[in-house]
């Protein structure tokens, strides 16, 4: 019986001790991923200017995820006038949310471009008031903001937030609505055009397509986005449009530039 008992003595020693073990790696993996896991971010969406932060906590080092994604979704002054004066069309529900910044372990882990528009969206005057830049601007210039917004909201919904800065810098400079009209166009047509140029160049042709036709948008007789637009339709065997194209451009019948 003595042997018995010792013998129970023992394994219920071990288990004793594996159980601390694990109850103390227990205690110590939560206290680390509450101090060191914690992952947090903001989110846009380019088709209502919402924005949403997010909050959810990983096994450091390891990062896997180790709670579910809490997520609260947040609106300015800003946005409501934009959307609710219809500056700006609301796409409801939105079909994507942007990265803006995520933060881990309190630190910056990444960046998206959709911080551009969002730093753009938070500026605020220097006074003790602190009032939103954009809110005043386009409350005071109502038919420059009629021509700015739309054309911001268009870049952000095409994922082309590393275009809208110029736009932005050219509302600030512009004193009437039609000036800022033909100095958009003519940003967005460059922008357009050296997007397409580079698409075609690496060969992706339906993208440079897609982008010389937003050129021909903005800046109907371009012959240099017409041309390039052809050779596009060439490459994926849309002879008849590139032969449009072309006779737009000035060229005659089989007449081919490079």
């Amino acid at each position: 019986m003595a042997v018995a008992r010792g013998k129970w003595y023992r394994i219920g020693s071990r288990i004793g001790i594996g159980l601390g073990i694990a109850l103390g790696c227990a205690f110590v993996a939560t206290v680390g991923t509450v101090m060191f896991g914690q992952v947090t971010g903001e989110e846009f969406a380019p088709d209502t200017f919402e924005r949403r932060t997010y909050r959810y906590y990983e096994l450091p080092v390891l990062r896997i995820k180790v709670s579910p994604v809490k997520r609260r979704v947040e609106s300015s002054n800003l946005v409501h006038l934009l959307v609710g004066d219809r500056y700006v069309e609301k796409r409801t529900p939105p079909q994507r949310w942007d990265l803006v910044f995520s933060f881990r372990n309190g630190r910056m882990w990444q960046e998206g471009d959709s911080r551009m528009l969002c730093q753009y969206l938070d500026a605020s005057t220097d006074d003790d008031k602190g009032k939103s830049t954009w809110s005043a601007w386009t409350r005071e210039n109502e038919p420059l903001a009629r021509v700015l917004w739309p054309e911001v909201a268009r870049l952000a919904r095409g994922d082309l937030y590393l275009l809208i800065p110029p736009l932005m810098q050219a509302a600030t400079a512009a004193r009437d609505a039609e000036a800022l009209r033909r100095d958009l166009n003519g940003l967005l047509a460059r922008s357009y055009e050296r997007l397409a140029d580079t698409e075609r160049e690496l060969g992706h042709w339906e993208t440079a397509i897609r982008f010389y036709t937003a050129t021909l948008e903005y800046d109907p007789g371009r012959v240099s986005a017409l041309r390039g637009r052809a050779m596009c339709y060439d490459s994926v065997g849309k002879t008849s449009e590139a032969a449009g194209d072309r006779t737009r451009a000035g060229e005659r019948p089989g007449e081919r530039r490079a």
